[in-house]
């Protein structure tokens, strides 16, 4: 059937889907056939056209021969078909609309065969319309070669119509970039997409200028107006730039800001190195090239291994690298190192290189010079300042001596130098004077101390050089200077003189005493005093007192509860000129117990205090509350709550440290400390800075370790939820969707009480945050002085930041503490390291492979999995072999991905590599591309009948060289054709080799166009038959031809009746078992006679029986072959018959010996008892047995007892008797029963099979059989004569004697009336006696009662016997009826008067006779007097007219004779037992329990009857439920359950009664029950932020039969419920509503669900408005100088027109003050706000943007913006002769001056310098003369900031001028 596939509203004639009629017939008559292009067979349809399905002539528009059938028309319509003609009939489709359409028609032909389809030939159309469209929302697939993130095009078209697509690129509106539409270039701005195809949009990038670009890409569907696919629209950005580098190292600069590398004096022939570091910080790769401008190469780069030129520089990287200076001469060197970027001719690096070279006799060297700072210095006094050596002593103390080393070297090969430095107030030099030998060199140590402030700065220091000689060689002269010493002994007397006088003084014992000086200088003379030379010191040093400034002298903390911490910032100025060190000591003061105010602190020290739900008391009122147990009454003065940080540091001159005081009690009490700063170096009179800190401590209930920065202090800490103050804040953040993360922290109880405690969440849906956020300890108990731990889980499912209100609840002091639960999830840091791989030109059969890298940025290992399919392409042709495919990626690793690929045909080839990453809501993806091509070639074999044969490739090509006689050559050749452009090179390749099979050469090479040959050579020694022995000409990087090669090596033919035979499995041979034989039969086929003859040698498992004999042609002989295994394994024998005594004839037998086991299954059954029996009983025992061998065992049981009792026919027997056969695994039950006929002793019998001969045991039985022997203590008892209604016992006793014991019953039926006997039945052990008692009761008048044969049954025994014997007498009875008459189980007493005319006193006991009278048991009448005796009649059935309860009471008096009374009762129908009425609320299930009696001793079953009174018509909306019967336990009252449930208000009475159906009797109650207005059926509290809807939804059950509607309202404007809810009968249905507000707040709000049919259903909802959440961040990035403009979105629901007012609070940032939001009353509306981020400074920039209405509420907005260093702009184009301006902007907060410099002398501008209001534009005038030039000149303009007096590097603007002189 044709089947025509247009495009909507295109009319088409499809001639390919036309139809013919073919006349094949003798006439114009005969029948006709409908044919299709497509297909050559004509279409005979079996079934006819059902007539329904026709469309009638009539329904048809034929017009002028054209038949319109819906979209389809078809021409002619009719006509006449001559014999051996054909007519085309066409059908033209022209649809309207998209969809499938199908229609059918019939072709009649006059005087056709009516049986042949009788309603016409039937013929479908078949139609599929289409929209032509476009994929518009798989970015993975439209942008495959690039990166996609959340925030080569490839188009594809995936309607089933081809579609015409217009590319182009247009200006975005409202967009101040670049004319985007003039850069972006899009190739082809037309294409046609083939059906479900795609193809390749490349858009081009080619910027004029440095700066941003922007266009819309657009992508439309010609022809069609309207449509989700018609179009796809996206944004372009693009920046030109162009590649340039930065110069870190050297930081000093000239006027002119050139890098300026300045050199220390080098001595000549000497090298001194200094560092040149370039960074590449734009956003292009960078290629430099280095070349040093220096005529006498005293200037030089060092080279090293890694730094080879050109130099290609990524994107920030680095190159460092050396310049080494070489003075050859005592002269200043400058030169110039150029440094050029490739690809920018305006960025040409020029570093200054200054050195001097000199050749002195003696230098100074090692001196440790500080690195030189950033700073501009002037050419001319850079080269002044090289020429000295500086020292730097830096910052001093006053008094304090800083000592540095510097050496002093002799470069004179000859003289001897003598130094002598000058003499100065505050730097010395040790040694002062000395000499200098030859070559030598002396450490000076250079000392600064000041007693008194004072700065030096470029302080000259002389040392002055002369040549000296000596009178003796220079050799013999020691080393000397001012600091050696000599040391020598020397005599000192003590004399000692007496006071008294005439006494000769005494003189002491003389000592020697050592004495050291100062060693001599050795004596020389000065060669010229007129050379004496000088060498010049720098010497930098500042020495002055520390001074500093304070902002505070004490802090008072407010009261801070134990276990938390509070701090508080303060700074300290450095106000001197030195650097100033400091050290924090903080102690206990004396007076700590002083007592601290406990108003709130000044206004610096804290913002206010906040009253904690934790705090249990304050010091003075902790006595009175209960005792701390962490905490101790007394101040513990070892510990110290306060700390201050940083506890040491620097700071520097003129800056400002904060620092950070902290108070963390451990104890209640208050606290006072003494924070000392110990500073070094303080003038006199200025004491260490102290700081007061004073502080209290409550006790807490509770302390939360929750760690730092967990306590909102002050409520704007965050904006997403309405927070208080104290608030606790508990983070979880997630790394992944769905994965789950927990956060432990403690909860310590301070206090001597157990703590009952329990978390609640306040979150209005669980359905939203409840399987988010879970708390693991929900509730529990912390005892006193311990701590618990608490566990929360988060899990997350969204990539916002998701927020919780839960509160922790104390529940014996009642108090609430608010937590805040924030839960955020980030996706993976998990990417490939390139996003396209291109294999580009891939040989087809060859294996391109490539490496890319998965980085896991991450902390934890990674998951990841390949999806298989997207490594094919379609129809699964070829495939990426990627490897591998999935596993686990360590953290902060990189993982190799293997990519290879081997194309399978000539085409292009393109994949998608899909990674999935567990966490990742979004696979990543790997575009990968290929263009294959493939080297061919022709192959044909030559057969031997010379014919060729060409071969394919990729197929089997099989060769056969037929029957081959024993040692003859075979021959075919094969002809290789290359047939490809290339030379190619070919081998072959055995897959499968035969002996007999060779190639005469195994591999070579073929020119193009040329074909070689090759020999397949078969040639076989032996009989043999190849059978599909592969070759494979395989050619290189090209297809494989695979060659089946067969043919036959025949030799005498043998016709073995089989060659290979298998006994299979059999058990092992044992004596008497049959064995196993075959027979082989051998026949000659040959056409000669054959010699054969066996080489086999018998063995114990296999025997052959062979006669060695000549065969003659036709004939046939026989061997035959007997296998007996005798181990369990498997054989394999080869039997060797020989043909000739040259050929061999193998046959190979096989067989396998296996052991027959055939056992119980498990082992316990090995042995069997059947347990004791008594005589007559039975046991019956099954043992599964199994066959445990491989192979089937046929069997049957052996079972012959050895005890003769056993022998007995039925005693013993074991089943089954006949033959069982098990197969391998297969098993079966053996049974065994036994039946004892007499007693048995224990016996043990064997139970064995038999199988072929073979006796194999399977089990034990044992057993044994007891017996029963009872008998009674008598079998007569006499009871002699008894008056009627007494009675009289006896005693009976059963002895057992026997083995075992048996359960005894006694026949009780047969002993009454008159008598009866207990126990009736029992059980008597083996040895046991049992005692019965027989009453004698007779209830009638019999002189002789005998009862004989009375039986007692024995259990496995035989029945007792037993006679009783009796008689009774009568009394006469009173002629009076007693009458009582009550209602039925009400009460009704009457008395009977009994008089006693004796002189002893009655004790009488009546005999009352009758169920529903009672009385007193005992009578007492006193003698002579007359007593009442009170009869009860109570009823508890009633009596009917006809039938009165009847009864006696009988008096046996002491005399001897009697009174006896009859008694009669009428007992009536019973009254109401009660009347119940309540009021029940609608919708509230009401439970009535009505007590129901029974006054019985049995239990009863009352029928329910519940009879409606009112309303008279039952009420679908009302039920009444109860059981249909109760059962009431004898004598005892239960109650039944009545279940009221009204959905409407009103009045339900009814009568309920329960009645026994065996009695008849009944009770009953009136009910009654009022349906009032509901009460609130539930209370719905929703909480979320503004402007996020929460979904919630009410479940309602419609219980009728019918279809319930609801009507729902809410007074509430922020919620929105449907008007209408219908729900189906007996179903459950749902109604949902959304809770949208726009303010922050708390409200209640009702809603009602009315229903005609179920009432009303009232919620009450309890409505929270959280604050707003923030909005998604802006991101900002510039540079500088620049600014970017970013539109912040928002959704607007206010129902008015209102004005949004705008804040931002940062200066970096600006936008409108107000925005107007156009009213929104049904749906939202969105709302754009431009923001403007212009930095003033480099970095980032954090700021809020909040836009607040009082009628829409508030939206905030994060703002980020990075701010860069400025980049280069232009080029500037200016013409020789004019000029041109550049508008610069000063972006700083306040007024510059700014500098404006060209480094091009052809160019001038109009000032060199200005000064710039802040955020105010400048126009800068930029002449350019050409001096002649005929050639373009560039140049670069440079604005910088003016150095300000501290010497700090300022910024710069470059911007790119280009000069054009024509």
């Amino acid at each position: 059937m044709p089947h025509i596939d247009p495009a909507v509203r295109h009319k088409t004639v499809l001639e390919e889907k036309q139809g013919r009629c073919v006349n094949e017939g003798g006439s114009g008559r005969h029948p006709v056939r409908k044919e299709s292009a497509s297909s050559a067979s004509h279409l005979t349809p079996k079934v006819p056209l059902a007539p329904k399905s026709v469309r009638q002539p009539q329904e048809l528009s034929m017009t002028q021969s054209r038949l319109v059938l819906g979209m389809f028309t078809l021409y002619p319509a009719f006509g006449t078909v001559y014999p051996g003609q054909q007519q085309t009939v066409s059908v033209e489709c022209a649809p309207e609309a998209a969809g499938h359409v199908e229609e059918e028609l019939s072709i009649s032909i006059t005087d056709r065969n009516p049986e042949d389809s009788l309603f016409g030939i039937p013929y479908k159309l078949i139609a599929r319309s289409c929209i032509p469209a476009i994929n518009t929302t798989d970015h993975a697939s439209i942008f495959e070669e690039h990166l996609i993130c959340r925030s080569i095009v490839d188009f594809q078209e995936f309607a089933q119509v081809p579609c015409d697509v217009l590319f182009s690129a247009r200006n975005q509106a409202g967009k101040a970039l670049g004319r985007g539409h003039e850069i972006f270039e899009i190739e082809p701005t037309k294409a046609l997409i083939p059906a479900c195809g795609s193809i390749y949009a490349t858009v081009t990038f080619a910027p004029q200028s440095m700066q941003a670009y922007s266009a819309v890409f657009e992508a439309v569907v010609e022809g069609i107006k309207e449509g989700s696919n018609r179009s796809l629209t996206f944004e372009m950005l693009g920046e030109g730039s162009l590649p340039q580098i930065s110069v870190l190292q050297p930081v000093l600069r000239d006027n002119k800001d050139t890098p300026f590398l300045l050199f220390p004096r080098t001595l000549q022939g000497q090298i001194k190195t200094l560092p040149v570091l370039l960074k590449n910080n734009g956003t292009l790769a960078s290629k430099i090239f280095f070349s040093v401008v220096d005529l006498q190469n005293t200037f030089r780069i060092k080279t090293t291994a890694s730094l080879a030129f050109p130099m290609q520089l990524a994107v920030g990287e680095m190159l460092a690298f050396d310049v080494e200076f070489i003075p050859t001469t005592s002269q200043v060197f400058k030169s110039e190192l150029v440094i050029c970027v490739e690809g920018n001719e305006y960025e040409s690096v020029r570093i200054a290189l200054v050195g001097e070279g000199f050749l002195d006799d003696v230098t100074l060297e090692n001196i440790n010079s500080p690195a030189p700072q950033p700073r501009v210095i002037d050419m001319e006094d850079g080269s002044e300042a090289m020429k000295h050596s500086a020292v730097d002593f830096g910052d001093c103390f006053i008094a304090e001596a800083r000592t540095t080393t510097i050496s002093l070297v002799s470069h004179s090969l000859v003289d001897v130098m003598h130094f002598q430095w000058a003499d100065h107030t505050y730097v010395k030099f040790s040694p002062q004077v000395g000499h200098l030998h030859p070559g030598c060199s002396k450490d000076i140590a250079v000392t600064f101390r000041a007693a008194e402030p004072k700065s030096l700065f470029k302080e000259s220091l002389t040392c002055r050089i002369n040549k000296i000689t000596f009178s003796v060689p220079v050799e013999e002269i020691p080393d000397w200077d001012d600091c050696v010493r000599a040391g020598k002994w020397v005599d000192s007397r003590k004399f000692s003189a007496s006071s008294k006088s005439g006494e000769l003084p005494i003189a002491s014992i003389a000592a020697q005493q050592k004495a050291v000086d100062i060693e001599p200088e050795p004596v020389h003379t000065v060669k010229d005093a007129s050379q004496t030379k000088t060498i010049t010191l720098l010497v930098d040093a500042v020495a002055d007192y520390c001074h500093y400034k304070y902002s505070t002298k004490k802090v008072n903390f407010k009261d801070t509860l134990m276990f938390q911490t509070r701090r508080y910032e303060f700074t300290v100025e450095n106000s001197g000129c030195i650097q100033l060190p400091y050290s924090w000591e903080v102690s206990s003061s004396s007076d700590q117990c002083a007592d601290v105010s406990e108003t709130a602190v000044a206004a610096e020290h804290g913002t206010f205090v906040q009253t904690n739900p934790l705090l249990v008391s304050s010091p003075e009122t902790s006595r009175q509350c209960d005792s701390p147990v962490m905490a101790s009454t007394l101040i513990d003065c070892d510990h110290v709550p306060f700390s201050v940080g940083p506890s040491s540091g620097v700071v520097r001159p003129g800056d400002v440290a904060t620092f950070t005081a902290t108070f963390s009690p451990l104890d209640i009490s208050s606290y006072s400390a003494l924070a000392v700063c110990r500073i070094p170096n303080l003038p006199e009179g200025m004491e260490n800075l102290s700081i007061v800190l004073n502080g209290q401590s409550h006790l807490p209930y509770c302390h939360f370790e929750l760690g730092v920065g967990s306590i909102i202090e002050d409520e704007t800490e965050t904006s997403s939820l309405a927070l208080q103050s104290g608030m606790r804040i508990l983070t979880l953040s997630a790394v992944g969707a769905k994965s789950t993360v927990t956060r432990t922290f403690s909860v310590i109880n301070p206090t001597n009480k157990t703590l009952t405690y329990k978390w609640q969440s306040k979150e209005a849906t669980e359905s939203i945050l409840g399987s988010t956020f879970k708390c693991q300890t929900s509730t529990g108990q912390i005892e006193p002085g311990m701590r618990s731990q608490m566990v929360f889980e988060y899990t997350s499912s969204l990539m916002q930041r998701v927020e919780a209100g839960w509160h922790f609840v104390l529940l014996e002091q009642g108090i609430s503490i608010p937590f805040l639960l924030v839960g955020r999830m980030r996706e993976p840091l998990v990417l490939f390291d390139r996003s396209h791989v291109n294999f580009k030109s891939l040989l087809v059969g060859h294996t391109a492979t490539d490496v890319i890298e998965l980085l896991n940025g991450e902390d934890t290992a990674m998951q990841f999995s390949i999806l298989e399919s997207s490594c094919y392409t379609e129809g699964y042709e070829s495939c990426v072999i990627v490897e591998p495919m999935s596993g686990t990626l360590a953290s902060k690793a990189r993982l190799p991905i293997h990519l290879s690929f081997s194309p399978l045909s000539e085409r292009e080839f393109n994949f998608n590599i899909v990674c999935r990453v567990k966490g990742k809501t979004m696979p990543l993806s790997v575009n990968i591309k290929a263009q294959a091509y493939a080297l061919t070639a022709q192959v044909s074999c030559e057969d031997s009948s010379h014919c060729k044969v060409a071969l394919t490739a990729g197929s089997i090509n099989t060769i056969n060289f037929g029957q081959v006689e024993v040692n003859e050559v075979a021959v075919r050749n094969l002809y290789i054709t290359n047939t490809s452009r290339f030379q190619m090179e070919y081998s072959f390749e055995f897959l499968a080799s035969h002996a007999a099979l060779s190639v005469d050469q195994m591999l070579g090479s073929i020119a193009p166009s040329k074909t070689v040959r090759r020999k397949l050579i078969f040639c076989s020694q032996i009989m043999d038959q190849m059978s599909k022995c592969i070759i494979a000409l395989k050619i290189h990087n090209g297809p494989t031809f695979r060659l089946v090669i067969n043919g036959n090596a025949v030799m005498p033919c043998i016709e073995p009746s089989f060659i290979n035979y298998n006994f299979g499995k059999r058990f092992l041979h044992k004596p008497g078992m049959p064995a196993t034989t075959t027979r082989l039969i051998l026949t000659n086929r040959d056409k000669q006679d054959i010699g054969l003859d066996c080489l086999y040698q018998n063995t114990a498992q296999l025997e052959v029986r062979f006669q060695a004999q000549v065969l003659s042609a036709g004939k046939s002989c026989e061997a035959h072959f007997t296998f007996t295994p005798q181990e369990a394994r498997a054989y394999n024998e080869a039997v060797v018959f020989e043909m000739n005594s040259l050929s061999r004839l193998i046959v190979h037998l096989q067989g396998q010996g296996v052991h027959m086991k055939v056992e119980v299954v498990e082992s316990r059954h090995k042995s069997v008892h059947l347990g004791s029996p008594c005589v007559g009983q039975s046991c019956k025992r099954i043992v599964p047995i199994v066959n445990r061998s491989s192979v089937p065992v046929t069997f049957h049981l052996l079972f012959v007892p050895s005890a003769e009792t056993l022998q007995e026919a039925g005693v013993l027997g074991v089943f089954p008797e006949s033959v069982v056969t098990l197969k391998p695994r297969e098993s079966c039950n053996v049974t065994a029963v036994f039946n004892p006929k007499s007693r048995i002793p224990q016996f043990s019998e064997a139970v064995c099979l038999e199988a072929a001969g073979y006796k194999l045991p399977l089990f034990m039985l044992t057993g044994n059989c007891r017996s029963l022997e009872v008998s009674l203590s008598t079998t007569s008892i006499p009871f002699g004569t008894v008056v009627l209604n007494t009675q009289r016992t006896h005693s009976l006793v059963m002895h057992n004697t026997g083995d075992i014991g048996a359960r005894f019953t006694w026949e009780h039926g047969k002993f009454k009336p008159h008598f009866s006997i207990s126990p009736v039945t029992g059980y008597i052990s083996s040895g046991m006696d049992v005692s019965f008692t027989i009453t004698f009761h007779p209830n009638k008048v019999l002189p002789d009662i005998r009862y004989e044969g009375l039986t007692c049954q024995l259990e496995d025994g035989q029945p007792l016997k037993l006679t009783l014997t009796g008689g009774c007498v009568n009394v006469t009875a009173w002629k009076e009826v007693l009458l009582f008459t009550t209602y039925v189980r009400q009460k009704d007493t009457k008395s009977l008067n009994i008089p006693n005319r004796s002189n002893q006193t009655w004790t009488l006991k009546p005999a009352l006779d009758g169920e529903y009278w009672s009385g007193a048991d005992t009578f007492i009448i006193e003698a002579g007097q007359t007593r009442s005796y009170e009869i009860t009649y109570k009823p508890l059935t009633m009596s009917s007219a006809d039938k009165r309860h009847a009864g006696s009471i009988f008096f046996a008096l002491p005399e001897g004779s009697g009174l006896l009374y009859n008694l009669a009762g009428n007992a009536e129908p019973p009254k109401c037992s009660g009347k119940i009425h309540h009021d029940v609320p609608c919708k509230v299930m009401h439970t009535e329990l009505v007590p129901v009696h029974n006054w019985l001793k049995i239990t009863q079953r009352f029928k329910v009857i519940i009879e409606l009174q009112r309303p008279e018509r039952p009420d679908h909306s009302t039920s009444i439920k109860g059981l249909d019967y109760i059962e009431v336990p004898a004598n005892s009252t239960k109650n039944f359950k009545l279940t009221f449930h009204a959905y409407k208000e009103g009045i339900s009475a009814m009568k309920l009664t329960f009645r026994n159906e065996q009695t008849g009797e009944y009770q009953w109650y009136e009910l009654s029950f009022k349906a009032i207005k509901p009460d609130i059926v539930g209370t719905v509290a929703l909480s979320t932020p503004a402007r996020r809807g929460v979904l919630h939804t009410l479940t309602l059950t419609n219980p009728l039969s019918n279809t319930v509607s609801f009507s729902a309202q809410c007074n509430s404007a922020d919620i929105a419920v449907p008007s209408l809810v219908t729900i189906p009968p007996l179903s459950d249905g749902s109604v949902s509503f959304e809770y949208m507000p726009t303010k922050q707040g708390e409200t209640t709000a009702k809603l009602e669900l009315t229903s005609t049919d179920l009432g009303l259903y009232l919620y009450e909802l309890k409505l929270t408005c959280l604050a707003a959440l923030a909005e998604r961040p802006l991101y900002f990035s510039t540079s500088l100088g620049s600014h970017q403009v970013l539109a912040a979105h928002f959704m607007n629901y206010a129902k008015q027109k209102t004005d949004y007012q705008c804040k931002v609070n940062d200066a970096n940032f600006s936008t409108d003050k107000s925005v107007t939001a156009a009213a929104s009353p049904t749906a939202s509306s969105e709302v754009v706000v431009d923001v403007t981020y212009e930095p003033s400074q480099i970095g980032e920039s954090k700021a809020l943007l909040t836009i607040s209405s009082p009628v829409g509420g508030e939206y905030y907005f994060p703002l980020v913006g990075i701010c860069q260093p400025p980049r280069p702009q232009g080029p500037f184009t200016v013409r020789a002769g004019t000029s041109t301006t550049i508008v610069f902007r000063n972006v700083l907060p306040n007024a510059t001056t700014f500098a404006f410099h060209v480094d091009e002398s052809c160019f001038s501008v109009g000032r060199a310098s200005d000064t710039i209001r802040p955020h105010k534009d400048h126009k800068i005038l930029v002449m350019f003369d050409a001096n002649g030039c005929r050639v373009p000149v560039t140049a670069k303009l440079t604005v910088s900031t003016v150095v300000s007096a501290g010497g700090r590097p300022s910024v710069s603007w470059v911007y790119y001028l280009k000069g054009i002189t024509t």
